[in-house]
């Protein structure tokens, strides 16, 4: 019998979790720093009065966030080319592949709307702010995996346990 998804998923799930201790800590804080800068998106498109603006920040608000679950998910390594958070998203994160095809989707919307090309209507913009919870689930993710158990083991230069 073969496993379902949602059983692929749990397994992925155990497995990042148990690879959550090998994480460096350099990870760790790119992922919070991008997902303080989602939150700052977010934030701004709450202010904003102009449409497109407004579907620009929840939009980059949504990649950030996609950005901080590949920190986390992906092994540092050099890449070649340009390769999109989206196109990414489904190879480190199975269970995000939904989200990934969401906000691909949303990509030439975006782009076409800055360029002045296509305008953005109420109905997308309350869509994607809906969608917002995207930057929620993928910050709980981060909390999750956090591994609690990390040694520093270059001591702070501003702070010595020897006096």
């Amino acid at each position: 019998m073969s496993p379902t998804t949602a059983q692929r998923s749990r397994g992925a799930a155990r497995n990042r979790t148990s690879e959550a201790s090998r994480l460096e800590p350099s990870q760790i804080i790119a992922a919070r720093d991008l997902l303080e800068r989602a939150e700052v998106r977010l934030r701004e498109s709450d202010i904003v009065t102009d449409p497109t603006d407004e579907f620009s920040a929840l939009y980059q608000a949504a990649l950030r966030g996609a950005g901080a679950a590949l920190a986390v998910a992906e092994r540092p390594t050099r890449r070649r080319g340009s390769r999109s958070a989206w196109s990414r998203l489904p190879h480190a994160l199975p269970e995000m592949a939904g989200w990934a095809t969401y906000f691909a989707g949303l990509s030439r919307l975006r782009a076409d709307a800055e360029a002045g090309i296509r305008a953005v209507d109420s109905a997308q913009i309350d869509e994607l702010r809906a969608n917002g919870r995207f930057v929620r689930l993928t910050s709980a993710g981060l909390k999750e995996s956090h591994p609690h158990d990390i040694q520093m083991t270059v001591e702070a230069p501003n702070y010595s346990s020897r006096r």
